[in-house]
């Protein structure tokens, strides 16, 4: 094990130092006052391997929801539906966030939000919520023809859905009221807390807040590195 030296201060605790670089580094690796080739992921020289293995508990993620041909589905408070859908608490009624509002707005204000049915029949909607289904008879079938939708595949059957809705993956997601979502292009790494009940488009990637440290790391300069290399 590597050494660890007394805390320098009144608590009674030793701690090991590991320093990093951001930059390539070109000097000596040293370990416990030796040199050494490399150190491993454990903090010694014998664990060096090339084997890979899926973490315990990873992070998990997704992409988020693809509304192809979905502009309707979408309403801003300017629009008399927004009130009606808001009045009766619809339970298909949420916010829906883009990269914009994350990059531009600071989520100040959710001017967008969607009706996404998940993966339910229409006849399920109806029953958990008629004004919902009177919006998606009256305002979203007329506009999503079968021109329209022909080049989503699937999506003709199912028009009152959002194309990939991603539903059993939020239904996994929302077990946890927060969530994590990261621009997939944006200037800055933008790591963002919002509440799992959102809608986010396929332009972020979703992360499940799985420990308390997730959040944490996603915001070190360590991630952000790894993320301008990877891409």
């Amino acid at each position: 094990f590597p050494v660890t030296i007394p805390w320098p201060g009144s608590a009674g605790v030793h701690v090991c130092l590991i320093w990093f670089s951001r930059q390539k580094w070109q000097g000596a690796i040293v370990l416990d006052d030796k040199i050494v080739e490399q150190i491993g992921p454990d903090l010694t020289t014998s664990s060096l391997t090339s084997e890979t293995h899926q973490l315990a508990k990873g992070i998990w993620a997704f992409q988020g929801s693809h509304n192809g041909c979905g502009e309707s589905l979408i309403l801003t408070p300017t629009d008399a539906w927004f009130t009606k859908l808001t009045n009766v608490k619809s339970p298909f009624f949420r916010p829906y966030i883009t990269t914009d509002d994350i990059a531009s707005g600071g989520l100040a204000n959710t001017e967008r939000w969607v009706v996404d049915c998940e993966d339910l029949s229409l006849e399920e909607v109806k029953e958990r919520c008629p004004q919902t289904h009177r919006f998606l008879m009256e305002r979203v079938k007329p506009v999503r023809t079968k021109e329209l939708l022909r080049p989503y595949k699937g999506l003709l059957e199912r028009w009152w859905q959002l194309w990939n809705h991603r539903a059993p993956l939020y239904r996994q997601l929302r077990k946890d009221r927060d969530c994590i979502v990261i621009p997939f292009v944006a200037k800055y790494v933008l790591v963002t807390l919002v509440p799992t009940s959102w809608v986010f488009t396929n332009k972020l990637c979703v992360i499940r807040k799985s420990s308390l440290d997730v959040h944490g790391l996603l915001l070190s300069s360590m991630f952000e590195l790894w993320a301008r290399k990877t891409g």
